[in-house]
Order: C-alpha cells, then structure tokens, then sequence
C-alpha cells in the first residue's frame, strides 16, 4: 500500500484545510506535535470528523536548550517513525514545519525516508 504524508504548520490552520482538501486520499491518521494549537488545527483541517489521532513527542516545538541539529535529528526521527503506522494517508501537524521550507506539502513513502535522510545528514553537518 503506497502511503502519503501530508505536513502542515499548526500555525496556519486554513493552509492545513486546504491540504488535506487537495489530498487525493482521505486523511486516515492525524499526527501532532503535543501542543493545543497542532490539535485544534488538526481538527480545523480535516473538517471536524472523527480520525484517529496520536500526540508525538518528538515533534514538539523547539526548546532553548535544544540546538538547530537536535530539533532536526529529532524531526528524522520522528519522520522515520510514521511510516510504521497502517495509514495511506496520514495529516502531520507540527508546531514549526515552516523549518523544512514550507508550511504545507505532501511526501510519499520513498520521498519521507529520503527527506528524514537528508535531515540527519544535515544534523551532522
């Protein structure tokens, strides 16, 4: 089953409905970053309805004592972890998104091990 990740700010909640609009599956699992915020948005995007939803640590906001390579280690980890999910299609909301260029788009399954990959090597770099 060929799986789709669409990623959205937290902070831009019609960006987050219009993806999950222009998704060509519907959204089946919702993962958040673990702010109030990421949940609102995440019920604003997929239009009120019921969808299983998981709260993931490691895609919390950013914290003072974490530098720019922890928050994206992190983030590939995280990254990695949702392909595990029996999802096809999965709204990951995340409270700071707009890190990886963009405050909403859409991977495919290859396209997130490739795009978790580039962000560990930027983490070592």
């Amino acid at each position: 089953m060929a799986q789709s990740f669409v990623f959205v700010s937290s902070f831009d909640r019609e960006a987050a409905r219009r993806a999950v609009l222009g998704s060509p599956r519907e959204i089946d699992l919702v993962v958040i970053s673990p702010s109030d915020v990421a949940r609102r948005t995440a019920s604003y995007a997929v239009g009120g309805r019921w969808v299983f939803t998981v709260a993931e640590p490691l895609l919390a906001s950013w914290v003072p004592a974490e530098s720019g390579a922890d928050v994206l280690a992190r983030l590939a980890q995280a990254m990695r972890g949702l392909a595990a999910y029996d999802a096809r299609a999965t709204l990951v909301v995340v409270d700071g998104v707009e890190l990886l260029g963009a405050s909403a788009f859409t991977l495919g399954g290859a396209a997130l091990m490739r795009s978790a990959d580039d962000l560990e090597r930027a983490a070592l770099a």
